[in-house]
């Protein structure tokens, strides 16, 4: 009996790279008794993304349908994508990759060996299409979306959760959580992240087991653009403010709890940029010495300060 594989992208004005994505996925090897149809999300973009899709559906042997969501944010794109798909397993990507020719085959092989799977995610590698900087270090890739846990395959146990760019689950599993939760999303003036955290969270309380495997991969396009330090900085900062507001989010915590929390922040805010100096000279001269990878852990640590005090003051 044959099954069906629905393939979702959530897109944004980004014509060039999802008419690259379309492309690879065009040329993915379809596993035997499966057939595979590409539902590509727009989210309300205003380029020329419905016509490359249209070009990208008339020269692909993949089904491709183009869908149009209006309400803002990758995740109300993927609910749409589920509520259209007709698929018994669904797979989600984002607009900026490139998927291995074994993507789809890779993941129908693992859904087969693991029959405990509610989720499985593959290996993600980030690709610099301008090089990669020589400051950036292993620590930053996984701003990047880089996913990479080794061979073979293990459980992935909540916090930690997949990047929402290589994921695929039952459809039944999908169906039974009630798809994605919006209440956070990316907008056109922060850098918000941590969509799919409270769908995971809400897996690992119905004790649903998700898997990474060295497998499915994919590659990560980043353009020039990324790789500069201030937008590396921003993205840390945003992540920090992301995390705040899914804790608040999955485990309230009470106004008090939030000032305290942003009055420590603060404090160790104070003490990296002066290195704990009264001496105005000695604080400037730590200031000017902090390194760009001390800038990230303030950058997170501003994150976070902004974070617990928006959530104090939203009471």
């Amino acid at each position: 009996m044959r099954q069906k594989v629905s393939i979702i992208i959530p897109t944004y004005r980004r014509p060039a790279s999802l008419a690259r994505t379309l492309c690879s996925i065009a040329s993915v090897i379809v596993p035997n008794n499966y057939d595979i149809e590409v539902l590509v999300v727009d989210n309300n973009s205003n380029d020329d993304t419905p016509s490359v899709v249209s070009g990208c559906a008339k020269a692909s042997p993949i089904p491709i349908k183009y869908l149009l969501e209006k309400q803002q944010g990758s995740n109300h794109a993927r609910n749409r994508g589920i509520k259209e798909s007709t698929g018994s397993y669904i797979v989600f990507t984002d607009d900026d990759v490139i998927v291995d020719p074994l993507w789809v085959s890779d993941y129908m092989h693992a859904f087969s060996e693991l029959t405990d799977a509610a989720c499985i995610s593959g290996r993600v590698t980030p690709e610099f299409l301008g090089g990669r900087p020589e400051w950036l270090s292993d620590k930053l890739l996984p701003y990047y979306g880089e996913q990479d846990l080794g061979d073979g395959n293990l459980v992935m146990e909540y916090p930690k959760f997949p990047v929402e760019m290589n994921i695929a689950f039952p459809r039944d599993i999908i169906e039974q959580l009630e798809g994605f939760s919006t209440l956070v999303f990316r907008g056109n003036t922060t850098l918000m992240s941590n969509d799919g955290a409270i769908f995971f969270e809400r897996m690992k309380r119905q004790r649903m087991l998700v898997y990474y495997i060295s497998g499915a991969k994919i590659k990560h396009l980043i353009p020039e653009g990324r790789t500069k330090k201030e937008w590396i900085l921003r993205r840390v900062y945003w992540q920090a403010v992301s995390d705040v507001v899914v804790r608040q989010i999955i485990n309230p915590g009470s106004r008090f709890l939030c000032v305290s929390h942003a009055l420590l922040c603060c404090r160790r805010l104070i003490l990296a940029y002066t290195g704990g100096n009264i001496s105005p000279r000695k604080a400037y001269w730590n200031y000017e010495s902090i390194t760009f990878e001390q800038r990230v852990d303030i950058e997170y640590e501003r994150g976070i300060f902004r974070g617990y005090l928006c959530e104090a003051f939203r009471f």
